[in-house]
């Protein structure tokens, strides 16, 4: 999830509601800590540099070693076709036809809602675009709501739309007042930082480095939608209806994922989170849906983070990155009254409604979650130490994000639409509303 002033290469089309990998195995429970508010929770064995290889989660050195290595669109997109023949093949016999007819008709519905947002996607406008990204964001995450049930707190798509709706003041430079001067202050302290960008140096480089930050935050924000949306949109249209687990189904949904780590370009940590969602759709525990909701999100964090790691390293040039955290990096969200509140990323995140998180996450019992947390979350039961340093080192994001995941998880005002309904429908058509964006 981008979610600062600073932040937000398509990768596939997915054409199709399917394509073939094994689905991941259930966890088996683990031990609470009996004072989650004061001690650590019990860590299942697992740092940031080491890990089970049977886990969807890579360690932190593990990720960074293998962002060394180079991956393309068009080869997500030859492995995405790499198993479409076999999406037809080999399935189990009792109710077959009536199968596979439900099956076509939910891809016809796919294919129009693939077709939208790929429109989406291609608009030319960056503003335009960015309005229709995080208004169609709200729509998934209602959507999913509604799919995973009331209780179960914030999806990732409702993260989504925060983080998109707050990159678009950087893309519009509705900040540039507060950015300039900052991004001016490092001109002068740092004569030679012009030779980090693709930019000619002159008196006029501190707007020209934030010109260039805007148009990075306009391409990350693209590159997530393009890659992640379609997904949510192929979810709802596999699983809308259903009253109870389908293996059939679920089996050629998780077919619809490029295998492989996300550093080689797969999206193992995708299909290991959607799997999460369908869990939790039939989950009756509130406790276990929301630590299934909450995993799955943080997992598609991972994975968006990772992907947005060239974008976000351009937009920080070296010796800029902590200043640019500390002073000009932040997040809007709801204030549950209407309005909105700044979020500083370089700050120890507040206690929300007086604790750390919702009762329901306090305390993990599930194992993936655990091995999550413990591996990227400095303090995994605390607040202390969540303010990021560098906005451009992954472990320093993946640290903020989880906790706050995790502590504003059932925060009901997230769900807030992020504009008006006349705002909305002028967007959606194209064009750029009136007021307040």
């Amino acid at each position: 999830m981008p979610i600062s002033k600073t932040t937000k290469t398509p990768l596939r089309k997915t054409s199709t509601l399917s394509q073939l990998s094994k689905p991941s195995s259930s966890p088996t429970k683990a031990h609470k800590d009996s004072s989650p508010s004061t001690g650590p929770v019990d860590r299942v064995t697992l740092t940031r540099d080491s890990q089970s290889e049977s886990s969807p989660l890579m360690s932190r050195s593990s990720l960074l070693k293998a962002l060394a290595s180079n991956y393309s669109s068009e080869s997500l997109s030859q492995g995405a076709k790499s198993g479409a023949s076999e999406t037809t093949q080999g399935l189990a016999q009792p109710g077959q036809q009536n199968f596979e007819q439900d099956w076509t008709k939910r891809q016809a519905s796919y294919d129009k809602r693939a077709a939208e947002i790929k429109g989406i996607a291609d608009t030319k406008n960056d503003t335009s675009r960015n309005l229709q990204i995080t208004q169609k964001y709200s729509d998934l995450s209602n959507e999913m709501q509604g799919m995973l049930g009331k209780d179960s707190g914030a999806n990732w798509s409702t993260w989504a739309t925060w983080a998109s709706k707050q990159a678009g003041q950087t893309i519009r430079q509705e900040d540039l007042g507060t950015a300039g001067k900052i991004g001016k202050a490092a001109v002068d302290m740092l004569p030679d930082v012009s030779k980090y960008l693709p930019i000619a140096g002159d008196a006029k480089r501190g707007a020209a480095l934030y010109d260039h930050t805007s148009k990075q935050i306009a391409s990350g924000n693209r590159k997530v939608f393009q890659e992640i949306a379609p997904h949510f949109a192929r979810f709802a249209e596999t699983f809308k209806g259903d009253t109870g687990p389908n293996p059939e189904k679920l089996k050629r949904f998780q077919e619809g994922f490029v295998p492989g780590s996300v550093a080689a370009g797969g999206q193992d940590l995708l299909k290991s989170a959607f799997t999460n969602y369908h869990s939790a759709m039939f989950e009756k525990d509130p406790d276990k849906k929301k630590e299934q909701v909450f995993l799955a999100n943080g997992q598609i964090g991972l994975h968006e983070q990772t992907r947005l790691q060239p974008e976000i390293a351009s937009a920080l040039p070296h010796g800029t990155r902590g200043l640019a955290t500390d002073w000009m990096m932040g997040l809007e969200l709801p204030n549950g009254k209407g309005g909105l509140e700044s979020v500083p990323l370089g700050e120890d995140l507040p206690r929300f409604k007086g604790r750390n998180a919702p009762p329901e996450l306090q305390r993990l019992d599930n194992p993936e979650a655990n091995r999550m947390v413990n591996g990227w979350d400095k303090s995994p039961n605390s607040l202390k130490g969540s303010g990021a340093k560098n906005w451009a080192s992954i472990p320093d994001r993946m640290n903020f994000i989880l906790d706050l995941f995790r502590s504003r998880h059932d925060d009901p005002s997230l769900f807030q639409a992020p504009y008006s309904a006349s705002q909305k429908s002028r967007l959606m058509a194209g064009q750029i509303p009136p007021g307040p964006l």
